[in-house]
């Protein structure tokens, strides 16, 4: 099993595990269905991986690219234009913040460090500002901050991604790429929200993937980096929420009936981790938790209901209502501040059926897609390899890569580069390679 696929397989395992120890006040059966439907999905996506047989499919046109792709030897990243870069970043993100927040970028990112909650939060006030300056309308005004944010955050992904393939002097570079990494984070600080310090945190991770020679082993200075990563990430992602809400817990502040149990083995014995536990479920467990009354409260309750499971705007059809969220949310379940798990809008749209065939496509493109990196160690290919990961944890959890119009900007200019690689390969080489 390649590394590229271990990465997903122990995402799906992992939140499989946090959802099983979470002390959440609900049996354990309760969830079948969701871990049913979890592990359905990722073995779909296996078995598209597995199909893909890349001689019988590339074509000589293919090759020649992949010949023109591949770089050999492996060149040196420009220390100069990362700082040029960087230095464009620290212009644009002020501006960026003072737009979408009202205020300026030092006394939002301040304003995260102090911790405040309730309405005088920074997210609470950003919310205001969004709804009372029209900002969810896109206008003139607000194009150039959207395309700028967009561009400059698939660079950083580029930038940061191509430290796992080419040749640079991270002494010389660990200056500029922890500035820009700060800088992309104080985004979600000025705004209160965690999805920009996810994304910074996961792409570091990913670059310790993309950098590590073979498969991932518990041994390997690249499994050791990512699980020191992703603990640090786990701590500042407590600290921002409880910075964020003060004592209490992502789950009590956004939703009313997604309980954690208080008398609990884990909340009993192990009181440190069930406080993480607790941090932790409100954005990684909610899925499955989601998922779980999707089919205990609609899908699996009459044959019309399970119909509409199969049947693409099954609910719809079946005059059982527009969508899910409609009927669970303030209905059965409070959802809070929650994101719907993308699996669960794949399949009211297209169905079940329909859905697992998708994956199974997804499966096969990601495949192709770690072959072409592995033969010619294009970052382009290492973008779209992120991306696929993402959204695969993206349908358990939701909304990773629509969660703003920049990351949907990233999506569209990352099919753009394994559409046209050539002509994306050229302009990072011009722009960053020496």
């Amino acid at each position: 099993m390649k590394k590229y696929l271990q990465v997903i397989v122990i995402i799906y395992i992992g939140l499989f595990l946090i959802s099983l120890i979470t002390p959440i006040a609900y049996p354990q059966l309760y969830y079948l269905y969701a871990y049913t439907l979890h592990f359905i999905v990722l073995g779909v996506f296996i078995v598209g991986y597995k199909s893909f047989n890349r001689s019988q499919t590339t074509s000589v046109r293919e090759r020649k690219i992949q010949e023109e792709l591949s770089i050999r030897p492996i060149p040196m990243l420009s220390i100069k234009s990362i700082w040029g870069y960087t230095f464009l970043v620290a212009v644009f993100v002020p501006l960026y913040v003072r737009f979408y927040t009202g205020e300026q970028w030092h006394t939002q990112v301040l304003a995260f460090f102090v911790g405040n909650s309730g309405q005088d939060s920074t997210y609470y006030m950003y919310q205001n500002y969004f709804a009372d300056a029209g900002l969810s309308q896109m206008s003139l005004s607000k194009l150039p901050y959207v395309l700028g944010y967009g561009i400059l955050k698939y660079t950083y992904i580029l930038l940061m991604l191509s430290l796992g393939t080419y040749q640079v002097s991270l002494r010389k570079a660990g200056v500029p790429i922890g500035i820009l990494c700060f800088l992309f984070m104080s985004v979600g600080m000025s705004r209160g929200t965690s999805i920009e310090i996810f994304e910074v945190f996961t792409l570091l991770m990913y670059v310790a993937v993309l950098k590590s020679p073979g498969k991932i082993s518990l041994k390997s200075k690249g499994t050791i980096a990512i699980v020191l990563l992703a603990t640090l990430g786990i701590l500042y992602f407590i600290t921002s929420l409880t910075l964020r809400y003060e004592d209490k817990a992502i789950i009590e502040s956004n939703n009313l009936t997604f309980k954690i149990d208080e008398n609990s083995f884990v909340s009993k014995n192990m009181p440190f981790l069930a406080m993480i536990l607790k941090r932790l479920s409100g954005y990684f467990v909610f899925g499955l938790y989601y998922i779980s009354h999707c089919f205990n409260d609609i899908w699996m309750t009459s044959k019309e209901s399970f119909c509409a499971l199969l049947t693409p705007n099954g609910l719809s059809i079946m005059n059982i209502g527009p969508d899910t969220k409609s009927l669970l949310c303030g209905e059965v379940i409070d959802c809070g501040a929650m994101w719907i798990p993308d699996i669960v809008k794949a399949i009211e749209r297209y169905g079940l059926i329909a859905t697992l065939i998708v994956i199974y496509f997804i499966g096969v493109l990601f495949r192709r897609v770690s072959e072409e990196y592995l033969n010619t160690k294009s970052v382009f290919f290492g973008v779209a390899l992120y991306y696929i990961t993402l959204q695969m944890f993206s349908f358990q959890v939701g909304n990773f890569l629509t969660a703003s119009s920049s990351s949907i900007i990233c999506v569209a200019l990352t099919i753009g580069s394994l559409v046209c690689p050539r002509m994306f390969h050229k302009t990072f080489n011009a722009l960053f390679v020496k």
